[in-house]
């Protein structure tokens, strides 16, 4: 499973900007001599009490309103440590009248009060964080606003400080969002084995390597002019972490916003980012950019561009559009997004995962099962996990166990599942080999593919949208990546259950995805598309379910079927949608089955807003037991399929596309 960011980085805001990626350059905004130099008074008297540990000396710099906060925090800093040092460094001020708004870098370092505490001072606390100053007279003060950034180089350092040094290649993926000109972390992954050649020579400037990497994988992705989503693949390389590889890919805030609306909001939150940033005592553009956010749906970052207009320049904005912003924080994509990594982890795996299954054999039975279909099962489990000499092993003790078996009936039985343990060694010799495994997945692919970053990005995305999205707890799926079409076709036509299209990107076979390498940035939208499949089956247990909620659902967990809203739209307002028996039907090829699968993605995602997943879970699990499609659908929605997507269609009317 993969695992949050560190709980700071969920909920803190991520100021990371062009500007704050070259370090040491300051932009004040029309300060005079005697403000910078106040200013810098300022942070170097509140250095110094931290250092004295004067609790006396801190609260003489800040407002009434904010010593609380801060005498609590001092109180717990000063109680566990010794020889304290502050350091901040300012990166943007700009002031409006009597109130300053400034951006610092600072880290806190400090020693243990413990006995056996390390002689070395060790990193307390360390960040990018706004505040507001009020001058009072001729000094300034410390008030009770705040806005927490993080830098997102030290951040994805600090996680990875945290794994121990492994015995095995490892690569920790990463996973941020660049929106409204910021970047916020999402989510991180384990791989066990390599994403990059392990010649690559360690690196002794990792936040560096961060920070280039964030820079190189936005520039390419710049063309898009829309928010993206980065993927970093964190190596250890035998001596030293480093980046392996970056990946990119569009993110959508908004399903209720159009691709144009969304990138033009876009553009122009980057535009205001570098104009705030250029005149940061600017309350107007303060507030153009807050629009700017709530556009884009970052309700929580317009809130705090709302409020640092606020503080600037008060009459600007009434209380009750802060309000307002503040209820609109709830609905925050990204927000959201924090609160569904928190219900992934808690969805778990399967509890036939084969990782547990074998894991619970071994316990049973031990390391050597005197059992051959306990044997056979174990062979089954262990290539499904990528453990190919184990699996061939398992196997030959199989068959040196069954010949003593007696019994007629129960040998043919073995020597049925022995043959179809077989094929699968022998299919598993044909595939590249098995490179790299998560909880969920074992990829099999070889060391050199340059298109592996890109697989593992489009898996981490299915997977994340099978747990957010369904809830689905998954077993162990296998994915084949072939380096060219011809080696695809040729496995295809001696290991998949049926013929494969010439025109297939990937199949899926059971729990297995196959596909192979191809110049679209977007094939692998296919992968990601063939999990939702695999998904399916897992709760359904290969039940046949209806056609249109299979291809909706896998659509969904694809993350959308290709302008589908746009075509589902125009489709509905030149009445030439498919019909409900079609639907039902299910029988489109060629362009018909375009419109069909955005249909489908539309239906699924209506059913989601209007019931919630744990009936749509309710009616797969229902369709799982035997139960026909209209009675699940009675039970779980109180309507039948034709009721339902009649329901649907009805929507459409109201503008719910």
């Amino acid at each position: 499973m993969k695992r949050n960011f560190p709980k700071s980085l969920v909920y803190a805001c991520l100021w990371i900007t062009w500007m704050l990626l070259q370090p040491g350059q300051v932009t004040t905004a029309a300060l005079g001599d005697s403000d910078t130099g106040g200013i810098d008074q300022l942070l170097h008297s509140y250095a110094s009490a931290v250092a004295g540990e004067s609790m006396a000396g801190i609260m003489e710099l800040v407002s009434g309103s904010s010593q609380g906060p801060l005498r609590d925090y001092w109180t717990r800093v000063f109680s566990r440590y010794r020889d304290l040092r502050l350091n901040q460094v300012p990166a943007i001020v700009g002031t409006s009248g009597d109130s300053a708004l400034v951006r610092t870098e600072f880290v806190l370092t400090g020693r243990t009060s413990e006995l056996n505490a390390p002689r070395q001072p060790q990193t307390i606390d360390r960040g990018i964080i706004d505040f507001l100053l009020r001058r009072d007279g001729t000094h300034w003060r410390f008030t009770a606003q705040q806005w927490n950034g993080v830098d997102i180089g030290a951040e994805v350092r600090q996680a990875v400080e945290q794994e121990d040094r492994p015995q095995y290649p490892r690569v920790l993926h990463f996973v941020v969002a660049h929106a409204g000109g910021q970047w916020f972390p999402l989510r991180q992954m384990r791989w066990e084995g390599r994403v990059a050649s392990p010649a690559v020579p360690p690196s002794g400037r990792f936040s560096a390597d961060i920070t280039d990497a964030l820079e190189q994988v936005v520039g390419e992705g710049a063309e898009c002019n829309r928010p993206m989503n980065a993927h970093l693949f964190v190596q250890w390389n035998g001596e030293a972490w480093l980046v392996a590889a970056t990946e990119w890919d569009s993110l959508r805030l908004s399903r209720s916003v159009s691709h144009t609306a969304e990138d033009t909001a876009e553009m122009q939150a980057r535009r205001l980012r570098e104009a705030v940033e250029g005149s940061f005592g600017d309350a107007g553009l303060h507030r153009d950019y807050a629009t700017t956010l709530a556009q884009l749906g970052l309700y929580a970052k317009s809130l705090e561009e709302l409020q640092k207009a606020k503080g600037l320049q008060p009459s600007m904005i009434a209380d009750s559009e802060l309000c307002e912003a503040e209820h609109l924080v709830e609905r925050d994509p990204l927000r959201m997004a924090s609160d569904r990594i928190q219900f992934e982890g808690a969805v778990g795996v399967s509890p036939l995962h084969p990782r547990l299954l074998l894991h619970e054999s071994l316990s049973r039975y031990g390391e050597a099962s005197s059992d051959p279909a306990e044997c056979l099962q174990r062979s089954l489990w262990c290539l499904r996990l990528g453990d190919d000499k184990r699996a061939e092993s398992e196997w030959s003790r199989a068959q040196v166990l069954m010949r003593s078996i007696r019994s007629a009936a129960v040998k043919d039985a073995l020597r049925a599942s022995s043959a179809n343990v077989q094929r699968c060694i022998a299919n598993s010799r044909r595939k590249p080999p098995a490179l790299l495994r998560s909880d969920l997945f074992t990829v099999r692919a070889r060391h050199d593919n340059p298109s592996l970053p890109q697989l593992l990005a489009a898996l981490e995305y299915a997977q994340h949208n099978t747990y957010s999205d369904f809830g689905i707890p998954m077993k162990q799926t296998e994915v084949v990546l072939f380096p060219t079409q011809g080696e695809f076709q040729k496995f295809a036509s001696i290991a998949a259950e049926s013929p494969i299209s010439e025109f297939a990107a990937a199949y899926t076979d059971g729990e297995e995805i196959v596909t192979y390498v191809q110049s679209d940035k977007d094939t692998f939208s296919v992968v990601a598309h063939e999990y939702g499949h695999v998904a399916i089956k897992t709760i359904t247990d290969g039940a046949l379910i209806p056609d249109w909620l299979n291809e909706g659902i896998a659509c969904v967990v694809q993350g959308g079927y290709w302008d589908y809203q746009k075509r589902v739209s125009e489709a509905w307002q030149r009445n030439q949608l498919n019909s409900i028996p079609q639907l039902l039907a299910w029988n489109f090829e060629g362009e018909d089955s375009f419109l069909a699968y955005s249909q489908a993605n539309s239906m699924v995602e209506f059913l989601l807003k209007q019931a919630g997943k744990q009936a749509l879970l309710s009616i797969l699990r229902d369709l799982g037991r035997g139960m026909t499609a209209d009675h699940a659908f009675i039970k779980g929605l109180k309507v039948n399929q034709q009721q339902f997507l009649t329901a649907w269609l009805r929507s459409l009317a109201g503008g719910d596309r």
